[in-house]
């Protein structure tokens, strides 16, 4: 069945919210962003569709990337595809199903990467957790400068549009990051991308490749699960790296969701 989307307005958040809330953990980011800013903010425009009766997907512009969510396997395309071509998206994410099915209709513009979101909750107490601070908006192009040489950022973003991402999310509450220093440098960091009263989400932990040889990494780890998850959100991490995503499985935590981003090949 074809799909026609309409533009939410402030009077659809509500069942939209109420739609997304029944899948969390494949929709983070949508759900999040939505029931934080709504649809009134400038960098924000959000679309959805229904399919008898309810809604059956739902799309969010955010800056110039898509996050796309539908609780059906097999839901209509269409309208996804030209969503992307209309606004020559850079890059979207949905669930793993998702982006399989998109990704023959975008080959040789886009490249794909698949993760996991893992539900964090249990980890070793380090000591050394005073280490870790948190950090200002003057620290961000420096935080920037390090994520960029993750070669996953590296090719998702340019220093301005993350700058202007963190920046934004610190000025609302919406996010925050945690950093180690060495002699005043920044060689360690851990983003809090979004959060509400009930969860958060955790960005990947990047050290320095000089201090890789550290604790550091393990040391704000620690610190995300066991300080920060004192006060009982619940927390959620996107992983792509398989070793880490088995270990933290192995102490116990759980895998709560796949997912997948197209990225346009810059050319």
């Amino acid at each position: 069945m074809s799909i026609t989307l309409l533009k939410a307005q402030e009077s659809d958040v509500e069942e939209i919210l109420e739609y997304l809330s029944k899948d969390i953990p494949n929709c983070l980011y949508l759900y999040l962003d939505i029931y934080t800013y709504g649809v009134k903010e400038s960098n924000i425009t959000v679309w959805f569709g229904r399919e008898d009766g309810r809604i059956a997907l739902v799309i969010m512009k955010y800056y110039d990337s898509f996050q796309i969510y539908s609780d059906r396997e097999d839901v209509d395309l269409t309208p996804i595809i030209e969503k992307v071509e209309e606004y020559d998206i850079e890059r979207f994410f949905a669930r793993k199903g998702i982006i399989e099915r998109l990704e023959p209709h975008f080959e040789g513009r886009y490249f794909s990467e698949y993760g996991k979101i893992v539900e964090l909750n249990k980890y070793r107490v380090m000591k050394g957790i005073e280490r870790v601070e948190e950090a200002t908006e003057e620290d961000i192009p420096e935080i920037a400068d390090l994520l960029l040489t993750d070669e996953e950022f590296g090719a998702s973003y340019t220093k301005k549009e993350l700058e202007d991402q963190m920046t934004g999310r610190l000025k609302t509450g919406m996010g925050t990051s945690y950093v180690i220093r060495e002699d005043g440098k920044i060689v360690t960091t851990l983003s809090i991308v979004a959060q509400t009263e009930g969860f958060r989400v955790a960005s990947l932990t990047m050290v320095d490749k000089d201090y890789r040889h550290t604790m550091y990494g393990t040391l704000v780890d620690s610190f995300l699960i066991n300080e920060l998850g004192k006060d009982g959100k619940r927390l959620f991490a996107f992983m792509t790296d398989e070793r880490r995503i088995k270990m933290f499985i192995i102490m116990g935590n759980k895998l709560a969701a796949e997912y997948g981003k197209l990225i346009k090949n810059k050319q």
